[in-house]
């Protein structure tokens, strides 16, 4: 049987011609790995699939480059596709298959190549190696690329966490420096940096915050920053390219969007900043932590204020959540909580006590949600729901209409439910109209909170002004008067 490059060349354009057909019918979602992308993977084969595909324009609207080999048969598929955006990817699928200096080589030559074709990308991923191979956030965000919807740049390996080093920018290179006065990315919609990438854009200066970058006025923008070292130059020193101070400027400059989203992904500080007494406006409706340090929190809400905003969302990942003043924040929609531990609160025989240093009181009394949500947190127990219903001072979790709980052990239905009545209660005897009623509660998954047919009766009773859906694992035995899911009540 003959090889299929034997075939002629019209009979393997109609081949690629039906796979591209397909593949516009069914293409892959996400992240996925460049060699099942059509046609890179196919253009990988041999010399003579790459020219064939060369020669079809309209297969090359996705461009991507693998730097764990050399990326010079492909730098003239840039530009090959006319109908429209273009979105590039440069990556490394084997990460040790080429050294820091070989990678770094390979992308400035892809960069030289792109930049004539940045006025015409939609999408810019660099996901490599090493972070000293990514080309400059500062460079790339200082052209006119009126397309740009989405810029990422990660990496693997942080080569460049060396706390001596300033983070600096070659200014002969930015093509715009200190020229802001035109929208030079308008329709930016996602930005998404390690922190190193993202505070080089601090070195842009003063300008950088005033860019009028809405073009519209419903204008979003989701920001997502992973890995930073929080660091200062020296004693007195907090103004340098690694502090605090930096990332936080760099953060403002949200403020031109409407609505935006900001990511902290493995973000940490080796010392106590002073506050500012003044601090900035946080410029998002919605703030996602995920496994930050404990002192970056602190840092983190005594440097910024919401400013009398309320906020959609924010969520707490992996992460220990200190005490939080909440002077400067107002109450927040929704509080989610996800995959982290509680230390069990300490009682004594006439009052629980309350445990300022807890994470999961420490986020409610600061946010005080309308919608908490708690997923993958093991050591939630009883005595939470017992502190939710003291009375003493503040009431905790005041303003909380809807309760989801996922996944999490070490609590009962039967404390749960006793919280419900009283929170009920109180919202009816209480002339406080900001103290609402629980409304809609959801507990999936923990193999602890098996509700008692009781409690299932009363919720039966309530269900007009409660909203339930309860299910859970069966956890052994089950005695007649325990149900795992609160709709088979009655069967």
């Amino acid at each position: 049987m003959g090889h299929v490059n034997d075939f002629p060349v019209e009979i393997i354009s109609l081949i690629f011609r039906q796979t591209w057909e397909l593949y516009q019918l069914d293409a892959p979602q996400g992240k996925k790995n460049p060699h099942c992308i059509f046609p890179f993977n196919a253009a990988t084969v041999c010399a003579l699939w790459l020219n064939v595909l060369k020669s079809q324009p309209q297969y090359w609207k996705c461009v991507t480059f693998d730097v764990a080999n050399d990326p010079t048969p492909f730098l003239d598929t840039l530009g090959l596709y006319t109908g429209g955006d273009i979105d590039v990817r440069v990556v490394s699928s084997r990460i040790y298959s080429a050294t820091e200096s070989q990678e770094k080589c390979r992308v400035q030559k892809i960069f030289t190549h792109l930049q004539p074709y940045l006025s015409i990308c939609g999408v810019i991923e660099f996901d490599l190696a090493f972070q000293s191979s990514l080309p400059s956030s500062a460079d790339i965000l200082t052209h006119r690329i009126p397309r740009l919807s989405s810029l990422s740049l990660h990496c693997k390996m942080h080569n460049c966490d060396d706390n001596s080093l300033e983070i600096k920018i070659d200014k002969d290179k930015v093509s715009r420096q200190g020229n802001f006065r035109d929208s030079i990315f308008p329709s930016l919609k996602r930005l998404s940096l390690t922190g190193y990438s993202f505070v080089e854009l601090y070195q842009l200066g003063e300008g950088w915050a005033e860019i009028p970058m809405m073009s519209r006025p419903a204008s979003t923008l989701h920001v997502s920053v992973k890995h930073f070292k929080c660091h200062k130059r020296g004693h007195w020193d907090n103004s340098g390219s690694r502090s605090l101070n930096a990332l936080l400027k760099t953060i403002a400059f949200g403020s031109r969007y409407k609505l935006c989203e900001l990511v902290l992904t493995d973000i940490s500080i080796d010392y106590r900043p002073t506050t500012d007494h003044y601090p900035p406006d946080i410029p998002f409706t919605s703030v996602k932590f995920k496994d930050v340090s404990r002192n970056f929190l602190s840092a983190f809400f005594a440097s910024f204020s919401a400013d009398g905003r309320q906020l959609n969302t924010i969520r707490f990942e992996g992460c220990s959540i200190p005490h939080i003043p909440n002077c400067a924040w107002t109450q927040t929609s929704t509080l989610i909580i996800v995959r982290t531990s509680f230390r069990k609160a300490h009682s004594s025989s006439s009052r629980i006590e309350e445990p300022l240093d807890d994470s999961l009181y420490n986020a409610v009394s600061a946010f005080q949600p309308e919608n908490l949500q708690l997923d993958s947190c093991e050591e939630l127990n009883d005595a939470f729901f017992d502190w939710l219903c003291d009375e003493l001072g503040d009431l905790p979790g005041w303003g909380l209409r809807n309760l989801s709980i996922k996944d999490c052990k070490g609590f009962t239905a039967h404390a749960l439910c006793n919280f419900v009545r009283h929170r009920n209660a109180q919202s009816l005897d209480s002339e406080d109209d900001d103290l609402h009623p629980i409304s809609g509660l959801s507990v999936e998954g923990g193999r602890n909170a098996l509700l008692t047919k009781a409690d299932a009766q009363w919720f039966r009773w309530a269900e007009n002004n409660i909203d339930v859906d309860w299910t859970v694992s069966n956890a052994g035995e089950l005695g007649e008067n325990y149900l795992t899911n609160f709709h088979t009540l009655g069967e």
